[in-house]
């Protein structure tokens, strides 16, 4: 997912966690720089939920969040 480049994984876990429990929230960046790359990854316990998820349109930090599966 594509996100604003101030979000961490906190936030993710927090913003995603009302659709159920997320095991993992991952916000990446740069190990050279340190600087957030503005993507990241978010997993379910119960994966099932994750259709669910995509319908929605999510806003994290005054940025539209553009999401899509990825295969881990």
């Amino acid at each position: 997912m594509e996100v604003s480049q101030e979000t961490d994984e906190e936030t993710l876990k927090e913003h995603f966690g009302k659709y159920r429990e997320v095991r993992e929230s991952k916000a990446l960046t740069d190990k050279v720089t340190d600087y957030r790359r503005r993507f990241g990854f978010v997993t379910f316990a119960d994966p099932s939920v994750a259709g669910r998820v995509l319908q929605d349109e999510h806003i994290i930090l005054g940025r539209t969040v553009i999401q899509g599966y990825s295969l881990l």
